[in-house]
């Protein structure tokens, strides 16, 4: 098992060089979607997300195993949801360790290369060999909505994250640390009142208040299985090099987004929406002379009143990104 303290680190290191869930760190909102985000945000020429178009992919058939990746995560326990001010996230305390591993030529985007030599992001040449493998280890999960990826164009209304860390012990050539983030695209059941079973626990008691401190806790006997998140048996996925879709968007990410979109209730999506306009702005108070409100004269309004609306943000998604000729792998 991966201990706490094991996990604690992992995460703290993911918080202090992506700004995952640090406010602190580095200020940004969605007011604009990520039009207004300076630095590598905007000169950037393998960002995240994209659109995802049909026909375009270079599909990878009869992948030989040695090269498909290994998409088993574990299990994770001691689960918690956090609301970061910007969406909900979950993590857990306690991971069974996964086996997921890719190989080092699909790290950095080239998932048929074999044999040494990996071209980095820079453009220099990367030791070992293509076909190395290289592990996984799942850090935190969070929602979108809506979708960041479009399909052909169409924004789905969720898209759920798994973000997984690569140690610098295994690839030294990222620095401090490389990242491969796994995107599910959920769209409305044609039964619109059929819930996620997957996404219903952590949507049943989404935390009002920000910070670690208030964090939902789920009980010691709760499984989080990311099987249930990404399915083992799936083929139909696709793949590129890309970024972080918040701020800094440090281009080191490996995006593998899934085909095959989940079905969602119409209520779990309002609860999301919901929750996320509550979180991203919460209400706004000003106080407003009574000379100067719509009231009924029988009121007999004097003072100073405290006029209260709700600036909510219900979107937290980032624009699709250019391309700039960055091949698109997909697995079927």
């Amino acid at each position: 098992m991966v201990s706490s303290v094991q996990l604690s680190y992992a995460i703290g290191v993911l918080l202090a060089h992506i700004g995952v869930a640090s406010s602190q760190a580095i200020s940004y909102d969605y007011t604009r979607s990520g039009v207004d985000w300076p630095g590598v945000c905007q000169t950037g020429k393998r960002q995240s997300p994209i659109n995802l178009v049909s026909g375009t992919e270079t599909f990878l058939q009869d992948y030989p195993p040695a090269l498909r990746p290994n998409l088993d995560f574990g299990t994770g326990t001691n689960v918690q949801v956090i609301n970061t001010g910007r969406y909900f996230e979950v993590v857990w305390k306690t991971l069974r360790p996964p086996t997921a591993t890719i190989t080092l030529g699909s790290l950095f985007g080239q998932p048929n290369h074999v044999g040494p030599g990996v071209i980095g992001p820079s453009g220099s040449l990367i030791p070992g060999n293509g076909e190395d493998r290289i592990p996984l280890t799942p850090v935190q999960w969070h929602m979108h909505t809506p979708s960041e990826h479009s399909m052909d164009g169409k924004l789905s209304l969720i898209e759920a994250h798994l973000v997984t860390s690569v140690s610098n012990v295994s690839v030294p050539a990222c620095g401090t640390g490389c990242f491969a983030v796994y995107g599910v695209l959920y769209d409305i059941a044609p039964d619109t009142t059929l819930s996620n079973t997957f996404l219903t626990p952590f949507l049943s008691d989404l935390p009002e208040q920000i910070g670690e401190e208030y964090a939902t806790n789920f009980t010691s006997d709760f499984v989080l299985d990311f099987a249930d998140y990404f399915p083992l048996d799936t083929k139909g996925f696709v793949s590129y090099p890309g970024s972080l879709t918040t701020p800094p968007c440090t281009e080191n990410v490996l995006w593998t987004v899934l085909l095959s979109n989940p079905a969602v209730s119409v209520s779990q999506v309002v609860t999301l929406a919901n929750a996320a306009a509550a979180t991203v702005r919460p209400l706004q108070c000003r106080p407003v002379p009574a000379s100067e409100l719509d009231l009924e004269q029988s009121l007999q309004p004097i003072g100073t009143y405290q006029v209260c609306t709700q600036q909510g943000q219900r979107d937290n998604d980032r624009f699709p990104q250019p391309t700039y000729g960055r091949p698109v792998f997909g697995y079927s």
